[in-house]
C-alpha cells in the first residue's frame, strides 16, 4: 500500500516595464509587478523587490499599496508584509519607481531587479530576476540669439533683430532691462514680434509687446522673432552707450524652465557696427545651415560670420563664445580674415579636446566699413 503527497510551493517571478524612451534631465518612472503566475501555492511572509539602478539614473521614489520602501546609494529596496499572492495570480499592487536621468546618462542604460521571499522554497528561486533595457533621448536647450552692437546719433533710432527656438513645445516670456553710461533722460526701448522673421518691422507688426509680455506659445521646432527699438535719447553724449538686456524666461511643457539672454549694446556716435551671424553643420560634408539636427557621437562644426556694416572701422575684435550644453571641445580655427585686420589667434585659454568651456579668437588691425571674415569651432555630441 502507498500513497503519493503533493506538496504545493510559490514560485515568484518579477516584469519590470517603462513606457517610451526616458530624457536626459528629467524623471522617468518603471513599474515594477510581482507575480505568482507558476506557483501552485499561494505566497507567504514578507516580500522583498531589490532594484539596482545602472550609472545614469539615481533614486527619486518609490511607493504602491502595502510596499514600503527606501533607497541606499543606487540600491532601492521595496518589501511587502501584507499581500499573499495566490497561485498562478499576479499581485495586484504593483511598485511605480521614479528616477532621475543624469544629463550625462549613456544614451542606453540596462536595469536589473529582483523577488525574493514570499515563502518561495529555494529551488524556485532561478527565475526571480528582471531585467529593463531604456533608451535616453537628448532635448536639444532652448536657442535665443544673437547679440547686437550698433552706434547711432543722438535721437536718431537703431534696430536690433533676436530669434527664440526651442526644439519642445511650452510658453516663453519676453523681458528687457537697460542700463546707460550716463544717466540721461529720452532713452526710448520697444519690443515687437517679428512674424515673418524678416529682422524688420513690417506695418502689420506694429503692435507693441508689454513687458513683461504674456507667455507666449512655443511650437518645437518654429522660431519666435522678436525686433527691438531702440531710441537714442537727444540728449546723449558722444561715446556714451546703453547696454539692453533681452531675455527670453521659456517654460518647456515637459522639463525645467530656463531663462535665456542676449545683449545689445548702442554706442553714441557714428563708429563701426558690428554684425554677426551664426551656423553649423554636420561633419565631415554637411552644409552650414542656421538650424540643423545631430545625433549622439556626431562632430558637428560652427561658422561665425563677422561683418561690419558701419561707416568706420572696428578696432579690438575678439569674438567670444563656448561650447554648447551636451557638447565636448574638437577644435577651433580662423576662418576668413576680413579687409584691414592684420591677424587672427585663436586663443590659447581655450579649452582642451574633450572638454568644454569659453572660445575666443583676438583679432590685430582695424575690420574696414563693410569688410567681413568667418570663425569656426567644433564640438562634439554627447554620447
Amino acid at each position: 500500500l502507498s500513497s503519493t503527497l503533493t506538496v504545493g510551493a510559490a514560485d515568484l517571478q518579477l516584469t519590470k516595464t517603462h513606457s517610451g524612451n526616458f530624457v536626459a534631465g528629467q524623471n522617468g518612472q518603471f513599474t515594477l509587478t510581482v507575480n505568482n503566475s507558476l506557483g501552485s501555492s499561494a505566497t507567504s511572509g514578507t516580500i522583498t523587490v531589490t532594484d539596482t539602478l545602472p550609472a545614469g539614473l539615481s533614486f527619486v521614489s518609490a511607493t504602491g499599496t502595502n510596499w514600503t520602501c527606501s533607497a541606499m546609494a543606487t540600491v532601492v529596496t521595496c518589501t511587502n508584509a501584507v499581500d499573499s499572492i495566490a497561485a498562478g495570480a499576479v499581485s495586484a499592487n504593483s511598485i511605480t519607481l521614479t528616477v532621475a536621468v543624469a544629463s550625462s546618462a549613456p544614451n542606453q542604460v540596462i536595469n536589473y531587479a529582483a523577488v525574493s521571499g514570499g515563502g518561495e522554497p529555494t529551488g524556485n528561486t532561478g527565475n526571480n530576476g528582471a531585467v529593463d533595457y531604456v533608451t535616453i533621448d537628448r532635448i536639444a536647450p532652448p536657442g535665443f540669439v544673437p547679440d547686437g552692437m550698433q552706434s547711432g546719433l543722438p535721437g536718431s533710432t537703431v534696430w536690433y533683430p533676436h530669434t527664440f527656438s526651442a526644439s519642445t513645445s511650452g510658453n516663453v516670456v519676453f523681458n528687457l532691462t537697460s542700463v546707460q553710461s550716463q544717466a540721461i533722460p529720452g532713452w526710448g526701448f520697444t519690443l515687437y514680434l517679428d512674424a515673418n522673421c524678416n529682422a524688420v518691422l513690417d506695418p502689420g507688426e506694429a503692435n507693441a509687446l508689454t513687458l513683461p509680455s504674456s507667455p507666449i506659445a512655443v511650437m518645437g521646432g518654429v522660431d519666435i522673432c522678436l525686433v527691438l527699438r531702440v531710441n537714442v535719447s537727444a540728449a546723449a553724449v558722444n561715446g556714451s552707450y546703453d547696454l539692453t538686456t533681452v531675455s527670453a524666461a521659456f517654460t518647456p511643457s515637459v522639463g525645467m524652465p530656463t531663462t535665456l539672454t542676449r545683449a545689445d549694446l548702442t554706442t553714441v556716435g557714428v563708429a563701426g557696427v558690428l554684425r554677426l551671424t551664426k551656423e553649423v553643420r554636420i561633419l565631415p560634408a554637411g552644409m552650414f545651415q542656421f538650424r540643423n539636427t545631430g545625433r549622439p557621437g556626431d562632430v558637428i562644426e560652427y561658422r561665425i560670420r563677422y561683418q561690419n556694416t558701419g561707416t568706420q572701422a572696428v578696432t579690438g575684435l575678439v569674438l567670444n563664445d563656448a561650447t554648447p550644453p551636451y557638447t565636448t571641445f574638437v577644435a577651433a580655427s580662423c576662418g576668413t580674415l576680413g579687409s584691414g585686420l592684420g591677424n587672427c589667434i585663436v586663443s590659447g585659454s581655450n579649452p582642451l579636446p574633450g572638454a568644454v568651456g569659453a572660445i575666443s579668437w583676438i583679432h590685430t588691425g582695424n575690420l574696414d566699413p563693410g569688410g567681413f571674415g568667418t570663425v569656426l569651432f567644433s564640438v562634439q555630441i554627447g554620447q
